[in-house]
């Protein structure tokens, strides 16, 4: 009788560990997926903020250069101006591209 009794405590610790460790690898992977997702959520806000910073440095740059072309139009220095806005016109340009590049790899 002891005997029978001690198998079948030893059989249900058996399934009781093996249920555990089933629910303890079921977890893990679920909590390692949801630590992916999270790290390519954060490179993807990442490179989102770099982006915004990208922009708003070629914006100030951009302003800085239309305002040197106003001034050299109001100083009356045409080929001045033609050279700043040929500038200005090509980082505009090249920002287009960029977008529509982007939007196309999207």
């Amino acid at each position: 009788v002891v005997h029978s009794t001690l198998t079948s405590r030893m059989s249900e610790a058996a399934e009781a560990r093996a249920s555990l460790s089933a629910k303890m690898r079921s977890r893990h992977s679920l909590l390692q997926n949801q630590y992916v997702s999270m790290r390519n959520l954060q490179h993807g806000n990442n490179a989102l903020q770099q982006r915004a910073i990208d922009d708003l440095q070629r914006d100030a740059w951009l302003e800085k250069e239309l305002t040197a072309a106003r001034l050299a139009a109001l100083n009356g220095n045409i080929s001045g101006t033609h050279t700043k806005l040929t500038t200005i016109k090509g980082e505009l340009l090249a920002v287009k591209n960029a977008d529509h590049a982007a939007l196309r790899h999207k």
